[in-house]
């Protein structure tokens, strides 16, 4: 189902609200669903490199302290979430995702790393 949403943004779509995406995205987040949510007010489409489903996102006027990355590996059928919360990066993954970033988000992680803090 996921492939045939690649491209849409969230709005256009579902798959933040229902399907696997979702469904792991709330097991790994529980409570924190909604800030992450926020985080991804301003996204990316969905986007897919090799196996791995994607998307990225900031708050608004805020990329540099409050974003967003969720990455599905479609084979392993695992999920890593990247977290920027108030300048505090986080990660959080199922056990055994040892699939890499797909490269955007990699580099949205190395901007936030390499930008100093205000």
């Amino acid at each position: 189902l996921l492939q045939t949403q690649v491209g849409q943004y969230p709005p256009q779509a579902p798959y933040l609200q229902q399907g696997m995406l979702a469904a792991k995205m709330q097991h790994l987040l529980g409570d924190h669903v909604p800030a992450f949510l926020a985080n991804l007010e301003v996204a990316a489409p969905l986007q897919q490199e090799g196996h791995v489903y994607y998307i990225t996102g900031n708050r608004p006027h805020d990329g540099g302290h409050n974003a967003a990355a969720i990455a599905l590996d479609a084979q392993s059928q695992t999920m890593r979430i990247w977290w920027l919360q108030n300048g505090q990066p986080r990660v959080v993954q199922d056990p055994g995702a040892a699939f890499a970033w797909p490269k955007d988000v990699n580099q949205m992680i190395n901007n936030v790393v390499a930008s100093p803090a205000p």
